[in-house]
């Protein structure tokens, strides 16, 4: 509720003051944690199976030399499409290591969808239609740009976040701003959400020095799933405005004035006889919303007493 009110004498002015009294845009913080949707992984050792059922999911450098990655989503749709993301951490367990060495894992944006699968195993299992492998993203439908996924086609080239790891363990990418991006992304606009891409930052010179790095990191509905926690705020609606009184003057034994008045608000102007020992407030006259902003005159004969005035909207 807004208002803007003024002490007049009808004798003489005395004294005009004003006050603004609106209430502000409100914004609340929020936090929620949310699981993984989907995950899986894959494998150049087994180009064309699915592991998206797999208790586990491995990133890294195996020792075969070749390379491991893992794909992750998580639906946002329970946070407001009008928020703002302020933070997010991600945090993903590694549940062995196999004597791996030590290094840097990043997460990518996904560009493009995929499959999550049902396969299961080490191995994994023969893919099924639409399922995500080393080769395809939706297998038998659509294949990657270059097998296992590829920047900038199939993720951004940019990294998202990154984190140093040893040996087992949680570990949480924290809140960066491209971590902040993707996920005001997919809020905004959920047909972009197609999650991140997880892998070894060295993969590439890894397998050429034949160092190990693959570890199995916890999937979905086990110990230690991925989760992510994210931060935002929502505007709680715009701002009442307030009433502006202008154009005071004494004409004719009356005391008239304008104020401003916004499209669609009604108004009330209220006035009492003085401010010692009363705090009612009686209408002087009421306005309908009008369909476009405009000025609203007002008019009030003069009196022998102090008047307070006030316009009043809801």
């Amino acid at each position: 509720m807004s208002y803007m009110h003024f002490s007049i004498s009808m004798r003489r002015v005395l004294t005009l003051f004003t006050v603004f009294l609106f209430t502000g845009t409100l914004v609340h913080g929020t936090t929620v944690t949310l699981p993984a949707s989907a995950d899986t992984w894959m494998v150049a050792d087994f180009p064309n199976n699915n592991m998206g059922g797999a208790v586990d999911f491995g990133a890294g450098v195996n020792n075969h030399q070749n390379q491991a990655r893992a794909l992750l989503k998580f639906d946002v749709s329970s946070i407001p499409a009008n928020a703002t993301i302020t933070s997010v951490a991600l945090t993903l367990t590694a549940n062995s290591d196999h004597f791996a060495a030590d290094d840097t894992f990043v997460v990518n944006r996904l560009l493009v969808s995929w499959g999550e699968g049902t396969g299961t195993g080490n191995q994994g299992s023969p893919a099924q239609p639409n399922t995500a492998t080393w080769t395809a993203r939706l297998f038998n439908s659509a294949a990657w740009s270059s097998s296992g996924g590829a920047a900038p086609t199939d993720f951004n080239a940019t990294e998202s976040g990154s984190i140093s790891v040893s040996g087992v363990g949680p570990f949480t990418f924290a809140s960066t701003p491209g971590l902040v991006a993707d996920v005001q992304n997919w809020v905004t606009t959920s047909a972009n959400n197609n999650g991140w891409i997880f892998r070894d930052q060295n993969e590439a010179a890894n397998a050429v020095n034949f160092v190990t790095t693959i570890r199995r990191w916890a999937a979905r509905n086990t110990a230690g799933a991925p989760s992510l926690e994210v931060t935002y705020t929502v505007s709680a609606g715009a701002p009442n405005p307030s009433p502006v009184i202008s154009q005071l003057i004494r004409t004719n034994n009356q005391l008239r004035f304008t104020f401003n008045a916004e499209s669609n608000r009604t108004y009330a102007v209220e006035v009492r006889p003085n401010d010692i020992g009363t705090n009612s407030w009686s209408v002087l006259t009421n306005f309908p919303a009008s369909l476009t902003a405009t000025n609203f005159l007002v008019a009030d004969p003069i009196t022998s007493t102090n008047r307070f005035y006030r316009v009043r909207t809801p």
